[in-house]
Order: structure tokens, then C-alpha cells, then sequence
């Protein structure tokens, strides 16, 4: 069953929220819970106390989290929203939370690998790897193999959470090409379309057909349609963003590449070449 109520049209839904909502307005007399109290900052202007109150802070803020995870897979395994008669998930944590829907589902198959491997946990505790790489590991680690956490957790702790992530895929990719096999992570409604596809491709050459060749059958066709609309241009520029995977190559940035510049102006005499 999927998390979200089906309704026949996104209006439908939109109505039965402010329904909900307005029906929820009888208990605005209730007695509100006594909110939390943020800490505030004390006013130092020592540089050396400042980087300790904000460390404070910080590991104050990764203690809640841990807790908002936990208490968050409560909720979605009783599916507490329909009792608070929420309209959906995404309700839930758009005007309760005032959070994402995603960035909570995010954190709640999170907390799941953290019970299915306590190892990673106790390394997020102990400081040894951000929740960012607790999440790129928890995806790479099947259940066969969690004993297998211990070396990618050392691993983790000498490279950035993007140069993380492309060495597993890298691993992951050897290993599917080894076996002649390869996983494909998508949401339920790309599965159902891919379904239906297949059942075209089949349908079409009348004849069954394995899941392979309904792929290559497809690649075909989806070349033959394109290949007269789509023109690769091999620039210099297409070549030094495959070079260097599209990513910025100042030291310690890890966000995608956006502009290309050179290291030199070529006012000052630099080469148009790219360099290798």
C-alpha cells in the first residue's frame, strides 16, 4: 500500500485537506504543548569560545536528530498521519513539520539501516562519518552483506561524501558486470511504466522476449527516433567536463561544475588547450 490516499485528482486531495482542516479547528482550544527553548547565543567574541559554543550546538543539534529519526520510523510504520487525520505523509510533514516530504523519508530509511547495521550507528555517534555518508553506505550495503561496513566506514573517512559515493558506484558497477547482472533503483510509478513497456516490446515483436533484449530493443528504437534530432558536439568543453566527471576542481569543493575557466587569463598569454 502506498504511503500517500490515492485521489482521483490533485484538487480532490487539495480539497479533502482543507476539509481536514478546517474539521482539526475544534481542537485550537486544546492546551498547547509548552514549546522547547532555543538556546541563544551568549554574546562571546572570543574566536576561540565562539568555535566551542557552535561545536556545543552542533553536537546538540546531531543528538536531536538521531531522536527525530527514530521517532519519525515510529510514525510511518502506524502510519500516525490517518489517526491525526492528515490528508496524506505529505501533509503530515509539510504543515506539521514544516519539513519536506523527502528530507523525512530520507532520514527514515536511514534510521531503518542504522537498526539493520547498529556498526554504522555506533560510527555516526562516535564522530567517525557524517549522516550524509551513513547514507551513501547504508544504500550500497545489502543485508547479505553488512558484515562488509567496517572497511567502507574507514574508507568514508579519507574521501569527500562525492568521492565516496562515485568509488562505490564504480565498486557496485564492476561487481554487476562481473555477474552479468545490474540493479536500477526507481520510484514505483517508473517501475509500472517500465512494466508496460515491456509488455509493449513484446507485444510488438509477438513473442517473449527476456527482460535483456527488451532492452536492447528499446535502446534501438529510442536511437533510431532521436539520432536524427540529437547532434553531439565533441567541444573542448563537453571533453574537460567528462574528464573531470563534471565536477569543481577546486580542492575541497565537491559541488557540480557549472562554469569553465582558465587557470590563467588568456590576456596573460594561456593556452587555449585544455590541459591535461
Amino acid at each position: 500500500m502506498a504511503d500517500d490516499v490515492f485521489f482521483p485528482s490533485a484538487a480532490d486531495g487539495d480539497a479533502l485537506a482543507e476539509q481536514l482542516e478546517r474539521e482539526s479547528q475544534q481542537w485550537a482550544d486544546l492546551a498547547a504543548a509548552r514549546p522547547l527553548e532555543t538556546p541563544e547565543f551568549s554574546g562571546e567574541i572570543d574566536p576561540w569560545r565562539i568555535d566551542a559554543e557552535l561545536k556545543g550546538l552542533m553536537e546538540m543539534r546531531n543528538r536531536w536528530d538521531d531522536a527525530f529519526g527514530h521517532v519519525a520510523l515510529l510514525l510511518k510504520r502506524c502510519r500516525a498521519w490517518e489517526i491525526l487525520q492528515f490528508a496524506s505523509f505529505r501533509q503530515y510533514c509539510e504543515e506539521r513539520l514544516g519539513m519536506a516530504p523527502r528530507t523525512v523519508s530520507q532520514r527514515v530509511a536511514l534510521e531503518r539501516s542504522l537498526l539493520r547495521i547498529p556498526l554504522l550507528r555506533q560510527a555516526l555517534r562516535e564522530k567517525w562519518i557524517t549522516y550524509e555518508k551513513a547514507r551513501v553506505i547504508a544504500r550500497h550495503i545489502l543485508d547479505e552483506h553488512a558484515l562488509e561496513v567496517r572497511p567502507l566506514i574507514a574508507m568514508a573517512g579519507t574521501l569527500t561524501c562525492v568521492e565516496l559515493r562515485e568509488r562505490l558506484e564504480v565498486e557496485a558497477e564492476g561487481q554487476m558486470c562481473a555477474g552479468g547482472l545490474f540493479t536500477v533503483t526507481m520510484p514505483p510509478h517508473i517501475i509500472d511504466l517500465l512494466k508496460d513497456t515491456f509488455r509493449a516490446v513484446r507485444a510488438e515483436a509477438k513473442r517473449a522476449m527476456s527482460i535483456g533484449r527488451c532492452l536492447l530493443r528499446m535502446a534501438a528504437h529510442f536511437v533510431e527516433v532521436w539520432k536524427a534530432h540529437v547532434k553531439e558536439i565533441n567541444t573542448a568543453r563537453r571533453r574537460i567536463l567528462a574528464r573531470d566527471r563534471h565536477r569543481c576542481q577546486v580542492p575541497g569543493c565537491s559541488r557540480p561544475a557549472v562554469h569553465l575557466h582558465h587557470i590563467e587569463f588568456r590576456a596573460h598569454g594561456e593556452a587555449t588547450t585544455p590541459p591535461t
